[in-house]
């Protein structure tokens, strides 16, 4: 499989991690390459480590969040499949929530990308917004250091965190599932679909191995992304208290935590 610039360049930023966050990243990435190396010969296979690379990428941001001491991420199950796999479906969900606010016509922001620079002597990933009819960039630091929360109108000044495990429960609602658990697990499921025989037969991948191929390729390099978004920068600046503010919604999905134990943000952080 072929990497391109950008992708190049992630892979060498990889290496600045450390312990399990670097292996599972460089074992995700080698479960793609094999995976598209079968993919004309064992199709089941192929599909097989298409999921694990998944699983692993999901891992080393589990890994990352509990290296760098974020509150409540011990509580991850790190070995269990839905877990893993349930992580792409509610990053995405947060992905539309923001994009649907803070980039709609009425949004502060025209478009956003990811560059790669140095900070601290390693290779990190920055965030770099676009600013309608400005002729500048924000560029937060480090780039996940905000926090979406609601607005009081008698308090401006007091605010509360969004957490997004309830709006993603709705979205599955209206979807026609009546637990957000049980859609995970389906999720997760799918994995041993390929593997073992059941009342129907033998297991039997049909559709556009390649293209699917090509999407864990691209949930491989999302989850890259993400560590290099918070690994390098920890040393240097900090925590990111959206990367909690994430992190306790996912675990209130799992039920993993109660409201109680969500973590503490500055009521002015807007």
């Amino acid at each position: 499989m072929e990497y391109g610039k950008s992708e190049q360049s992630t892979i060498e930023a990889i290496q600045g991690c450390k312990c399990e966050t670097k292996h599972c990243l460089n074992n995700a990435l080698y479960h793609i390459e094999k995976a598209w190396k079968i993919k004309d010969i064992d199709l089941e296979m192929a599909v097989f480590r298409g999921i694990t690379a998944e699983e692993e990428a999901a891992s080393a941001i589990f890994h990352c969040l509990k290296k760098h001491r974020y509150q409540n991420a011990k509580k991850i199950q790190f070995k269990k499949h839905p877990t893993k796999l349930g992580l792409y479906p509610f990053l995405v969900h947060i992905y539309t929530c923001l994009y649907e606010t803070y980039f709609a016509e009425s949004g502060p922001f025209e478009k956003f990308r990811l560059g790669i620079i140095e900070i601290s002597n390693r290779k990190a990933v920055e965030l770099i917004l676009k600013l309608k009819d400005q002729n500048f960039d924000a560029r937060p630091r480090p780039p996940l250091h905000f926090t979406v929360s609601t607005f009081n109108t008698e308090d401006p000044l007091l605010r509360k965190p969004i957490m997004y495990d309830n709006d993603f429960k709705e979205k599955i609602q209206r979807d026609g599932r009546k637990k957000v658990w049980t859609y995970i697990v389906d999720i997760a499921n799918r994995r041993n679909t390929v593997l073992y025989a059941n009342s129907g037969g033998t297991p039997k991948v049909t559709g556009d191995v390649q293209k699917f191929l090509i999407s864990q390729k691209d949930k491989v390099f999302l989850y890259s992304y993400i560590v290099l978004l918070i690994d390098p920068w920890e040393k240097a600046e900090g925590s990111s208290s959206f990367v909690q503010q994430v992190l306790d919604s996912y675990l209130l999905l799992l039920e993993r935590i109660n409201e109680e134990e969500i973590s503490s943000f500055p009521s002015s952080v807007a």
